[in-house]
């Protein structure tokens, strides 16, 4: 009879970097979402300066689709990161953390 073999999910640590995700294309460093994240939540409010402006110009409307678009984009670039980095490892409260600030700002 055979020995059965338990092999587990390796810990984060020790996975060789090689086999994991790069996330530098995304934030060169963890400091560099942090500084993001605050850039993004001061962009929020300026959304406002367009109530009542849209149907003035195709000039203002293009503008308030403009900001909308580099709004999103800064949201989605934010998001992607900090998922993945709960995916790379659901039981860090720091990765969970970083999530769920990033939603509570997007919702």
């Amino acid at each position: 009879m055979s020995e059965t073999v338990s092999v587990g999910i390796p810990d984060r640590g020790s996975i060789p970097v090689e086999h994991t995700w790069n996330l530098e294309k995304l934030f060169r460093s963890e400091q560099a979402w942090e500084e993001a994240l605050v850039e993004y939540e001061r962009q929020i409010p300026g959304i406002d300066r367009f109530k009542g402006t849209l149907g003035r110009s195709a000039e203002n409307l293009r503008e308030c689709l403009d900001y909308m678009m580099r709004l999103e984009r800064d949201g989605e670039r934010l998001g992607y990161y900090a998922h993945l980095r709960v995916s790379e490892d659901t039981g860090s409260s720091e990765h969970q953390a970083r999530f769920a600030r990033y939603v509570r700002l997007a919702s």
